[in-house]
């Protein structure tokens, strides 16, 4: 009896430490990071293949994305495939950025570097209309 007595003071008091251990590991690996304000000098819009979920895909890309150095704003048009990116290009290059957008989830998605044109308005048929004066 004495000894089922020792046996589970022993567990109790293992369990006990090894439990306060991994909390303080667990605190102390934890770091907190704060992102340092960036001013955006510059933008690229990049067409981004692979993407099959909004949360999953566009949210793994634009976290990641807007988590680095020097980026200001990531945006992604997911019906489109299409990231806007805003920048500081003194911190971080156009190639960077397409290179982090291809290693997120384990080089899950291609990206390119795209120029988009926006389409003119069409002028506006005007009608002329004469006007008489007559005095």
């Amino acid at each position: 009896m004495k000894l089922s007595y020792i046996l589970t003071g022993i567990l109790a008091s293992t369990l006990l430490f090894s439990c306060n251990r991994t909390i303080e590991t667990a605190e102390e690996e934890t770091v907190k990071t704060e992102k340092i304000a960036v001013v955006a000098n510059d933008q690229v819009d990049l067409k981004v293949e692979g993407m099959v979920c909004v949360n999953g895909c566009k949210g793994a890309i634009e976290k990641s994305l807007n988590g680095m150095a020097g980026i200001d704003k990531c945006d992604i048009d997911f019906e489109k495939g299409i990231a806007h990116v805003s920048f500081d290009n003194n911190q971080i290059s156009n190639s960077e950025i397409k290179t982090a957008i291809e290693a997120v989830n384990e080089g899950a998605y291609s990206a390119e570097i795209i120029e988009i044109v926006e389409e003119e308005e069409a002028p506006q048929d005007v009608e002329q209309v004469e006007v008489n004066t007559a005095s």
